[in-house]
């Protein structure tokens, strides 16, 4: 196991970092030089509970592109009584050593530890005869699913739009269904506003009756009159999210979740 606290800039490019919260919470993150002065405020905004990769572009706070080397950071969320800092800490297999600035680090789903950090070694052996990879191990990985998962939360559907691929230009029958397999809407969308390759269309969260659907998991198929149409979806997993007490893998920043057994493809 790892603890995570530190961004590694190395000829201007920077590694992620990693935090988890285990309840709903508005994140700030704060970045610190070699000498303790704060250098750079993030803004993570409300998160839900779940394990997230930490970005930063390596300016300071005000737009400075800062010198590499190792800045440290503390990441506070407020559960809404107040801010109080967080430790996060990275459990996964070390894929590689990694040399940056001269110095060698850990790679843990994408991120760089420093092995100063380790609190905690097992070997393979010792694992679970599971086997299984740990879903911490997806993040920072690209993922491939044929079966999205479309999250609406606080009466808000999250992410980008429906997306779904054409062999032909087509009409096109979208069909949005519950947790419970019931359908909830239909979209029909003409040959016309269509074409081969990447389409896309907007769900209002609304029922077929005009009413709002409940937060919560929902998925959607797509039939088309010409050719075959599919809602495969690939991307890099920027987070793991938790909906009533499941973890799921969220692609990039689509909004889109997939589900660990729904995966095809890991690269």
């Amino acid at each position: 196991m790892f603890c995570v606290i530190r961004f590694v800039i190395d000829d201007g490019t920077v590694t992620p970092g990693f935090y988890e919260v285990d309840k709903p919470a508005e994140v700030m993150v704060y970045v610190y030089d070699a000498n303790g002065a704060k250098v750079a405020t993030l803004s993570e905004g409300q998160v839900d509970p779940g394990s997230y990769l930490l970005s930063w572009n390596g300016t300071d706070d005000k737009g400075n592109n800062l010198d590499d080397g190792e800045y440290s950071y503390v990441v506070v969320a407020d559960y809404g009584d107040g801010y109080e800092e967080v430790e996060s800490y990275l459990s996964g297999t070390v894929d590689a050593v990694s040399y940056q600035n001269g110095k060698g680090y850990l790679v843990v789903s994408g991120v760089l530890v420093d092995p100063d950090n380790v609190t905690t070694v097992s070997s393979s052996s010792s694992s679970s005869s599971n086997d299984s990879t740990s879903i911490l191990e997806y993040l920072g990985t690209t993922v491939s699913s044929n079966y999205p998962i479309v999250y609406k939360k606080d009466g808000e559907v999250q992410g980008e739009a429906l997306s779904f691929n054409l062999t032909a230009a087509s009409d096109v029958t979208v069909t949005i269904y519950n947790a419970d397999d019931e359908k909830v809407s239909t979209i029909e969308i003409s040959a016309e506003d269509t074409a081969a390759g990447e389409n896309s269309v907007t769900w209002d969260g609304l029922t077929s009756d005009g009413y709002p659907s409940s937060d919560g998991l929902y998925y959607y198929k797509v039939t088309a009159d010409t050719g075959t149409a599919s809602t495969a979806i690939s991307g890099e997993v920027s987070a793991i999210v938790s909906v009533n007490g499941t973890q799921y893998l969220e692609i990039g920043d689509t909004g889109r979740l997939v589900s660990v057994s729904s995966i095809t493809s890991v690269k």
